[in-house]
């Protein structure tokens, strides 16, 4: 099973990254359940916050693929923080709230 590890990027703002997580999803499905936990007040977290002030605009946050490991014994969690890791390092301020590994298992 391929885990995709992904980004999720403001239209409105030259595609900065915001986000990282991870999938065994489709992207389109992956972000599609961000937007509905958003707007259902499933999720009050920064990113579902930041979502809603995308949607009353008009726009939809842009998702895309950062890498996607095809092995099955890889360790996931440990993946997702690597990547949070080096964006985190690199100056770019996420919404993610933790240092990766505890998301959902989607």
């Amino acid at each position: 099973m391929d885990i995709t590890i992904y980004g999720i990027y403001d239209p409105t703002n030259n595609n900065i990254l915001k986000y990282i997580g991870k999938t065994t999803t489709k992207l389109n499905r992956r972000l599609s359940n961000h937007i509905y936990r958003a707007k259902s007040g499933r999720s009050k977290s920064l990113l579902s916050k930041w979502i809603l002030e995308l949607c009353d605009f008009g726009y939809n946050p842009v998702i895309m693929t950062i890498f996607v490991y095809n092995d099955d014994n890889i360790n996931w969690q440990e993946c997702e923080k690597f990547w949070i890791s080096k964006f985190l390092q690199s100056g770019i301020k996420l919404l993610n709230q933790t240092v990766g590994g505890n998301g959902a298992h989607t």
